[in-house]
């Protein structure tokens, strides 16, 4: 999986650099995720700008990893395709994240 981390500000930067979040890559997403939170991030902004599918491992590893932050810190996605915002909304996640539709807009909430 495709997937790169950079600081900005004090938020770190997870983009996913691929088109679907799935039971093939989940787990690699997840071990990723827990590697920032282990690394010290107490703030995690995802862009999945590029994703267009995501199943329910997807969600799993998000959710995972924005359990393993816990209440020491924010947790963020932004540039969800309206196929992906409409799973959100099906899945009432979108009420347990923060979701917002830019880069900027995530960094100057959490960070």
């Amino acid at each position: 999986m495709k997937i790169r981390s950079e600081a900005s500000g004090a938020a770190m930067v997870v983009r996913i650099e691929e088109e679907r979040v799935d039971a093939a890559n989940a787990a690699e997403f997840k071990a990723f995720l827990a590697g920032v939170v282990e690394g010290g991030a107490q703030a995690i902004a995802v862009d999945l700008t590029r994703v267009a599918f995501v199943d329910s491992s997807g969600l799993g590893a998000l959710v995972s990893g924005k359990k393993r932050l816990g209440d020491k810190g924010a947790f963020a996605l932004w540039g969800l395709s309206p196929q992906v915002r409409s799973l959100f909304e099906l899945t009432q996640l979108h009420k347990v994240f923060d979701i917002y539709e830019s880069e900027s807009d995530a960094i100057a909430k959490i960070g």
